[in-house]
């Protein structure tokens, strides 16, 4: 479903000034309503749970008593996620009312110069693209999270796009300050309305996936180089700015039954730019995250790593002894003491005896040649888990 909070990105609800309600932003819009008459005592069998409620209030025209009872009635009897209010006939409500809408929790909005056509078009549209991409997502899931064959694999990718040719290439963009999905539905909708080519090939799929939006970009014939270009030219497209996005390119693939090892090099490629701050990265070039990030979730890796780190976070947390900190910076900098007290504007005395301390804490101090090796896995798959 598709929040409030989330609908108030799209053009169609720009004009919306929110007058009381402000708590229920995250409540889930699953329909829409019109209220262009009076009231009945059978409120809840005509509007739904989650609905969007649209009205001129203009059966209650030079009667704001008659315009205000029937808010307050309508707010106090169902259970709607928003009430937005073309202001034709009212602008301004009582104090009864903005404190009714609080105590429920319901937006209340009033607005101007918008069609119900529009709105009731874009937000239905907003809603079925967030439930296909719920579909998707299922979809990606089954070949990604878990082992699965490279038959089941191919016949997943065409339920996701019937049209894939054998070569493909993914990208997978998340925003840089994201919070929730409002820019991502903003996107959507403008890939919805927008004419250009690129975006509509029938062999490219864009969707949204887990936080951010993936695009799987197929191809009949070979293009070397080009593949990447044309690749960012689908992402220019969607004004995805590089600057605001960590962007992750998979390498090339060349069996539609590889599509779940493409999606993941792109995810595993954008989380290395997250975690490096950089605006994007090829898959083959994010060095060991190549090997760190498809362990990450593994068991042995994760008890592995616990068994190092654990000990050091308690020990920092009794102490404030900043041994984490210390350690992570002594693996980013290759072990050098002279650039790890840099970056930490600590004395180098400072960062050996913290080094000491941490040798003693994971009983690794009869272990100094294969000390930085175990620290440097540990740290590594901690970074890349939190």
């Amino acid at each position: 479903m598709v929040t409030m909070k989330e609908l108030l990105k799209l053009d169609c609800t720009k004009n919306f000034k929110l007058l009381a309600g402000k708590n229920g932003l995250h409540k889930e819009v699953s329909g829409l309503g019109i209220f262009e008459y009076e009231l009945n005592q059978n409120l809840d069998h005509f509007f739904s749970k989650g609905d969007l409620i649209l009205t001129t209030l203009f059966f209650a025209k030079n009667n704001i008593e008659l315009a205000e009872h029937a808010i307050i009635e309508l707010l106090n009897n169902t259970n709607i996620s928003g009430l937005a209010i073309k202001n034709i006939c009212f602008q301004n409500f009582s104090s009864d009312v903005i404190e009714c809408a609080n105590n429920r929790a319901v937006p209340l909005f009033v607005f101007n110069d918008t069609f119900f056509e529009d709105i009731i078009v874009t937000v239905t549209e907003a809603i079925k693209s967030k439930n296909d991409n719920n579909r998707l997502e299922e979809k990606v899931n089954r070949i990604i999270k878990r082992d699965v064959k490279k038959s089941v694999v191919e016949e997943t990718a065409l339920q996701i796009n019937n049209m894939l040719y054998n070569n493909l290439i993914c990208a997978y963009c998340i925003e840089k300050s994201y919070v929730d999905d409002s820019n991502i539905i903003k996107i959507l909708n403008m890939l919805r309305l927008s004419r250009n080519r690129n975006l509509h090939n029938v062999g490219t799929s864009i969707f949204k996936y887990e936080n951010g939006i993936l695009i799987i970009y197929s191809f009949e014939n070979l293009k070397g180089e080009l593949v990447k270009n044309e690749l960012f030219s689908i992402i220019d497209a969607l004004k995805i700015k590089k600057s605001e996005y960590y962007i992750g390119i998979s390498d090339i693939h060349y069996n539609i039954n590889e599509l779940d090892m493409c999606i993941k090099k792109s995810i595993y490629a954008s989380t290395s730019c997250k975690k490096r701050n950089i605006d994007y990265l090829d898959f083959k070039n994010i060095g060991i995250d190549k090997v760190i990030l498809p362990l990450k979730d593994n068991y042995w890796m994760s008890e592995y790593c616990q068994n190092i780190i654990e000990p050091i976070v308690e020990y920092d947390n009794k102490y404030g002894a900043e041994l984490l900190t210390t350690a992570i910076a002594y693996i980013n900098n290759n072990g050098k003491i002279e650039a790890t007290s840099k970056e930490l504007f600590q004395h180098r005395n400072t960062v050996r005896y913290r080094i000491d301390s941490i040798k003693q804490i994971t009983n690794m101090m009869d272990k100094e040649d294969n000390f930085y090796e175990q620290l440097f896995l540990a740290v590594k798959l901690f970074d890349k888990t939190n």
